[in-house]
C-alpha cells in the first residue's frame, strides 16, 4: 500500500470515527439519565403512609385491682420516610366507652389543652433493609416516646410483615408499659381515682398497636 493509500484510509478512518464517537457518548449518556431515573424512583418507593382505617392503638385501665377496661385512639397518623418512623396520636381522641370517662381523661390525665399530641418515633433503616416482600420478622426496635411533656427511649417488641410490595404491618408482640410516674402523670391518675369514689387505679397501663404503611 502506497503512502498515499495509507494517509486516505487514516483520513477516511478519522472522519468515519467521529460521528461513531458522538453515538456512543450520546448513548452512554441516556443510560446515565435512565440509571439516574430508576435511582430517584426507587427512592421515592421509601416512602410510606400510616393506613388509620386499617390500624389500631389500645390501652388497658386496671382498677380495683382486678377490673380491667380496654381503651382506644381514634386519631393518629404517621409516615414512614427512607427509615424513619413517626407516628403521631390526638391525645384528645382518646375512647374509653364512657363519655364523661373521655372528658375526665383529657382533662386530669393526658391534660390535652397543654399536651395535644402525643408522639412514637424510631430509626428502622436497620430493619428496612431486612423486610423482604412475603416475609414476617420478630424484631425488638428502639424508640423515642413524647408523652405528657416528657420524652423517653423505649423498646418496642414487633412483628414486621411485608405482606406485598406496597403494604407493611407493624405490631406489637409484647404490650409496651408505660408508668405514670415517668411521665409526670400520677397525680392525674388520683384525680380519676377521686371522682370515682376512690376507688383505685393502676398507675401503669399496656399498650398494643397495629400499624399498616401503604407504600406512596
Amino acid at each position: 500500500m502506497s503512502n498515499a493509500q495509507k494517509f486516505n484510509l487514516t483520513k477516511y478512518t478519522h472522519k468515519t470515527m467521529k460521528p461513531i464517537q458522538r453515538i456512543l457518548t450520546t448513548f452512554f449518556a441516556a443510560i446515565s439519565l435512565i440509571t439516574f431515573c430508576i435511582n430517584a424512583n426507587a427512592g421515592g418507593h421509601d416512602n410510606w403512609k400510616l393506613i388509620t382505617d386499617e390500624s389500631a392503638i389500645s390501652f388497658v385501665s386496671i382498677k380495683k385491682g382486678s377490673i380491667a377496661e380496654a381503651h382506644t385512639f381514634t386519631d393518629f397518623s404517621g409516615v414512614l420516610d427512607h427509615g424513619k418512623a413517626s407516628v403521631t396520636i390526638k391525645a384528645d381522641s382518646v375512647d374509653t366507652m364512657v363519655p364523661i370517662r373521655n372528658e375526665r381523661a383529657r382533662e386530669f390525665l393526658f391534660e390535652t389543652g397543654v399536651y395535644p399530641t402525643i408522639s412514637i418515633k424510631s430509626d428502622v433503616t436497620e430493619v428496612m433493609k431486612s423486610a423482604e416482600t412475603g416475609s414476617t420478622a420478630l424484631l425488638e426496635v428502639p424508640a423515642t416516646l413524647s408523652l405528657h411533656g416528657v420524652e423517653k427511649d423505649i423498646s418496642l417488641n414487633v412483628s414486621l410483615s411485608h405482606n406485598s410490595k406496597t403494604t407493611l404491618v407493624v405490631a406489637s408482640t409484647k404490650p409496651v408499659i408505660i408508668k405514670a410516674a415517668d411521665y409526670g402523670m400520677e397525680e392525674g391518675v388520683l384525680k380519676l381515682a377521686e371522682l370515682v369514689g376512690g376507688i383505685p387505679i393502676a398507675n401503669a397501663v399496656p399498650i398494643n398497636f397495629v400499624l399498616t404503611f401503604k407504600k406512596q
